[in-house]
């Protein structure tokens, strides 16, 4: 199984940002939060429906909440929502 992201989904993970770490720092946190991310969606799979979409699927990594669509015949996963769960998306 693979998992693939979107360019949206994308444009939400590098646009993460801090005041309180450098640049590099920030960096390898990003690398690490797209592994767990990864790990945890191959993991958990499909068990996490939304409620208001159909086909779709959600995980909570740290203060993140990640909208992804499985597809069956060719075993992949792609994200296609990335945010901050402090932001008011329905799910």
């Amino acid at each position: 199984m693979k998992v693939y992201w979107t360019k949206t989904a994308l444009n939400k993970l590098f646009n993460i940002k801090s005041q309180y770490f450098s640049e590099e720092e920030t960096a390898e946190y990003k690398e690490r939060l797209v592994l767990e991310i990864e790990k945890k969606i191959i993991e958990t799979g499909t068990l996490f429906s939304s409620l208001n979409y159909e086909n779709r699927y959600y995980i909570k990594v740290k203060p993140y909440i990640i909208s992804f669509k499985f597809f069956p015949e060719e075993g992949n996963y792609i994200i296609i929502a990335f945010q901050h769960e402090k932001q008011n998306k329905k799910y």
